[in-house]
């Protein structure tokens, strides 16, 4: 089986995290190894980007690689 990618996007407070935590449950009750990668905690413990539009492309691209690096351990990300 190959994973899966589940990318919420939106405005600020609009319940991404909280959707995605969500799922998340939903997912490991039914017995498939989830990874949730907040794109807020990324940015401040990886790489303290500011939220021009280019810095957010490269945060982005950041959290595509390491999403790469660890892809075989999960069936969703």
């Amino acid at each position: 089986m190959q994973f899966k990618i589940v990318w919420f996007t939106g405005l600020s407070g609009s319940g991404k995290s909280t959707l995605a935590n969500n799922i998340s449950k939903i997912l490991k009750k039914n017995f498939f190894k989830v990874k949730v990668v907040d794109g807020d905690s990324f940015r401040r413990k990886k790489y303290n980007s500011t939220f021009t539009k280019k810095s957010i492309i490269n945060n982005n691209i950041k959290i595509i690689n390491h999403i790469k690096k660890i892809s075989k351990k999960y069936d969703y990300v």
